[in-house]
């Protein structure tokens, strides 16, 4: 009997204009690193590569990105966060006051919150 060999899974996580589609920045991890870790490092890598020619106004990401310290990192670069919430979603006192915003959009009206932040540029 054969052994099986183990097959390597990847994630590829990258970061586009969603304006003009070109890529900006792009990282190959492990399947075992969570989407919503890599938001902060690739919108560092946008900063680093090209710090004078591109200012990030908005971000679209969907649900696995919607963290305290995710909305809490946008917020401080002055960063809108276009980041749809997951389905179970709540307002809470604790959250980040960026992310309690954007459940209340969500949750008051999923389409014109969508068409407020141009969602339907990406995948969700």
């Amino acid at each position: 009997m054969e052994n099986k060999k183990e097959r390597l899974s990847k994630n590829i996580h990258c970061c586009k204009h969603t304006d003009q589609g070109n890529t900006c920045s792009i990282d190959i991890t492990d399947k075992k690193v969570h989407d919503g870790k890599m938001l902060k490092k690739l919108i560092n890598q946008v900063f680093k590569t090209q710090p004078h020619k591109i200012k990030i106004r908005s971000v679209l990401a969907y649900g696995a990105h919607d963290t305290n310290k995710n909305f809490q990192y946008l917020e401080n670069k002055r960063i809108i966060a276009g980041i749809k919430g997951r389905k179970n979603a709540i307002v809470l006192p604790r959250n980040n006051k960026l992310s309690n915003k954007e459940v209340r959009l969500q949750t008051k009206d999923l389409l014109k919150w969508k068409k407020k932040r141009k969602y339907g540029h990406i995948d969700e």
